[in-house]
């Protein structure tokens, strides 16, 4: 019975993506390999200071939508956030200015949640080691 009980509460405890979530929390690495890394996946650098640990991204157009990296090195960790360009909202407003909003894990396959979240999991993995999302 007990273990049983066991079973059902190791989802409870377990780490994982979830709906809403916007940061991907990593182990720390250099900012040479942050760099490099966002130049592999065709990021180019925005801004970068090497003082407060932060950089972020330009806009890169992936299929029909539009991202932009942050990156935040804080004590032991990373943390990378990001933007999507919203082109519905674009449209509604009648806007030529790109409209952000925070990226977000969730969404339907293909939609531009989904991928933009996809694609800042990519980026993520590739400069190091998960720890939590939130």
């Amino acid at each position: 019975m007990i273990k049983i009980l066991l079973l059902l509460l190791v989802p409870a405890f377990s780490f994982g993506q979830k709906k809403g979530d916007t940061k991907i929390v990593l182990d720390t690495v250099s900012m040479d390999k942050i760099s490099l890394t966002l130049f592999e996946h065709g990021y180019t650098i925005d801004t970068k200071d090497e003082k407060l640990k932060l950089l972020s991204t330009k806009t890169k157009d992936i299929g029909s939508i539009g991202v932009r990296v942050r990156i935040m090195q804080k004590d032991s960790v990373m943390i990378l956030t990001g933007e999507v360009v919203d082109r519905a909202l674009m449209i509604a407003l009648k806007s030529n200015e790109p409209v952000y909003s925070t990226i977000q894990c969730g969404g339907m396959k293909g939609s531009t949640r989904r991928d933009s979240w996809n694609e800042m999991l990519n980026v993520a993995m590739s400069l190091g080691r998960v720890i939590r999302y939130e």
